[in-house]
C-alpha cells in the first residue's frame, strides 16, 4: 500500500513543480531522484496520507452507529483475491502505533497521539 502511496506522491509533486526547461534542453518529465531531492520526500507524502487517514478513522469511530457513515453497502463483490479495504489499513495503522478504537473518543489526544507518531 506505501508503494502505491509512493507512486501516487510522485505523480502530485511531478504535477506540482512541473517539466524541467534549462538552457538548450526541451521540456522533460522530472525523474523520481529529481522530486526525491526537493524538500518533499517520499516519506513526507506517506505521513501526511496516513495522519489524514487516522484524522479521519477517528472522526468516523466517534459517529453515531445509526450515521449514513457507518451503514453497510449492498452487492455482490468480484471474483479473486480480496482489495485491501480502507478499515484494514486503519487497523494495521492503529496497530503500528499502539492505539485503539476507544482512543477516538478523546478527539483533542487522539490528534496529538497521531501528529506525535507520525511525524
Amino acid at each position: 500500500m506505501e508503494k502505491k502511496q509512493f507512486v501516487f506522491g510522485n505523480k502530485v509533486l511531478r504535477k506540482i513543480f512541473g517539466p524541467i526547461c534549462g538552457a538548450g534542453e526541451w521540456k522533460r518529465r522530472r525523474h523520481n531522484e529529481e522530486i526525491r531531492t526537493t524538500q518533499y520526500g517520499d516519506h513526507v507524502i506517506v505521513a501526511v496520507i496516513k495522519s489524514r487517514r487516522l484524522k479521519w478513522a477517528g472522526h468516523v469511530i466517534r459517529r453515531s452507529e445509526d450515521s449514513n457513515m457507518k451503514t453497510e453497502t449492498l452487492g455482490s463483490r468480484p471474483v479473486g483475491r480480496p482489495k485491501n479495504r480502507w478499515k484494514d489499513q486503519v487497523l494495521k495503522d492503529l496497530q503500528k502505533l499502539n492505539l485503539t478504537e476507544e482512543d477516538a473518543d478523546n478527539r483533542d489526544s487522539w490528534r496529538l497521539k497521531i501528529d506525535e507518531d507520525i511525524n
